[in-house]
């Protein structure tokens, strides 16, 4: 592991810490990332400031104008690839995701969840809940956003177990075709942490 690679490390392993951040962003300064560093500890600063005082629209100007410049970049670092799509960024590093599908994020788990602190994913095309077993970090996101409209009972039964207490702590369906009984078993296990689309019709029951 690169020293690099161990900082980032530790800004996952501690999120809600904004030393292994500041830490990160001394060695960034160090090895000639002077504007990278700049935006951690700006959006960092943001954050310990009035909100709309002048000196937060300060940073806030000077977070967009750095993060305009150099967001494609910074999305690169995570992984190279133009497959994910990155945004919410918070004292200075990205905190959700939109990946193409299960294999693809799959794939590209081990990087994604160890160099930046995720905690929203949305993944299109995920037709069963099952096909999330195998990548285990999704259950410790804040928000996972995904289809479901082919999830057997027995296949929500298995992405419940392999969840257990952990989480996500709110999953939301982006769809409404699942049947009455998957709803149930969602509904049961989130206790008001499950979210629906806001379709105005109830949810279709006919798969």
């Amino acid at each position: 592991m690169t020293e690099r690679e161990a900082l980032l490390r530790a800004v996952c392993e501690f999120p809600d810490d904004d030393t292994p951040r500041l830490v990160f962003a001394d060695w960034l300064q160090e090895h000639g990332e002077e504007e990278r560093a700049e935006f951690i500890r700006v959006q960092i600063e943001q954050t310990r400031l009035k909100p709309e005082s002048v000196p937060w629209w300060k940073c806030e100007s000077r977070a967009r104008k750095l993060l305009k410049a150099h967001e494609r970049q910074w999305g690169n670092d995570i992984v190279a690839n133009d497959n994910f799509f990155w945004g919410d960024f918070v004292r200075g590093f990205a905190e959700s995701c939109t990946a193409p599908d299960v294999p693809y994020l799959k794939d590209f788990a081990k990087p994604i969840f160890s160099r930046t602190p995720l905690r929203k994913l949305r993944i299109h095309n995920t037709i069963r809940l099952s096909e999330l077993c195998c990548v285990p970090q999704v259950f410790k996101l804040r928000l996972l956003t995904v289809s479901a409209w082919l999830t057997s009972p027995d296949e929500a039964r298995k992405f419940l177990e392999a969840a257990g207490n952990t989480g996500p702590t709110i999953l939301e369906l982006d769809d409404r075709h699942i049947s009455a009984e998957v709803l149930a078993l969602l509904t049961e296990h989130f206790d008001g942490r499950l979210m629906l689309p806001d379709v105005g019709d109830e949810f279709d029951s006919d798969v």
